[in-house]
């Protein structure tokens, strides 16, 4: 399917849609990489990322998609999003995986018949145009789902709101937001958007490495604490300094579309 031929949403004249392929995959990466830290984008030292077959890998690819927005005077990338295809054993389940993102990743490698999308990541640059381009992107992926007759589409929302509210654990943090006392933008763009929040994932993303490692990723020294605060984490670093590594185990919250 030409996924540029789909009505993904009305564009300001100065926008245009895009599709990352092997061929224009740099801008892309460098978008990603403009934004999220090091820490999410490039290997450890001691945790080795899990091995799959050719098939499998070639499975991954054919399941894997990158879309984006573009400047039409400049061809500037300004926002993407990267969503996988997967098999839901019970499409309309309420409880899907604690371990998340991670989950969805290595499931789109074994998910010959998907039916359903998974929602990786949204990365705006800094100067995208204040369009609410977010909220454009999960339309999209909507329109996607819908041509592909996919039954749902399910996402591991990462509460950016969470760091701002260190006094609370992440199960105080979303009845907060259930609650509406705390108001955070993803768990809201989502909603908008109709999603049906479901259950926590503890353990959504974890990474880990030696305290070697980690100061690199930082480009600076961690402290004696054993609970650190790192730029972009939602939650503290764990470190132990007996085993010289740490650890940072990402909860999110999974929530799902029906198609």
């Amino acid at each position: 399917m030409d996924i540029l031929r789909l009505n993904l949403g009305q564009l300001p004249d100065s926008l245009f849609w895009c599709q990352a392929s092997a061929q224009n995959i740099t801008d892309y990466d460098e978008l990603i990489a403009s934004i999220w830290p090091a820490y999410f984008l490039t290997p450890s030292d001691i945790d080795f990322p899990e091995m799959f077959s050719q098939s499998e890998r070639k499975q991954y690819t054919d399941n894997h998609m990158i879309i984006g927005i573009r400047e039409q005077a400049t061809g500037q990338l300004v926002a993407c999003m990267s969503a996988v295809a997967l098999t839901l054993p019970d499409p309309m389940t309420e409880t899907l995986p604690d371990d998340g993102w991670q989950w969805a990743y290595r499931q789109a490698h074994y998910s010959h018949q998907p039916n359903a999308l998974a929602l990786q990541q949204v990365t705006l640059a800094f100067n995208a145009p204040s369009l609410n381009l977010p909220n454009v992107l999960i339309k999209a992926a909507k329109v996607i789902a819908g041509a592909k007759n996919y039954e749902r589409i399910v996402v591991p929302i990462r509460p950016i709101a969470k760091n701002r509210h260190p006094e609370l654990n992440f199960e105080q943090f979303i009845r907060a937001v259930q609650q509406k006392s705390i108001v955070d933008p993803w768990i809201s763009r989502h909603l908008e958007e109709g999603a049906k929040l479901l259950n926590i994932c503890h353990q959504s993303i974890t990474i880990r490495a030696s305290i070697t490692w980690w100061n690199q990723w930082l480009e600076q020294p961690l402290n004696n604490a054993s609970t650190q605060t790192i730029p972009f984490a939602i939650v503290p670093l764990e470190v132990d300094h007996t085993m010289n590594t740490a650890a940072y185990i990402e909860p999110n919250l999974w929530a799902a579309y029906s198609l």
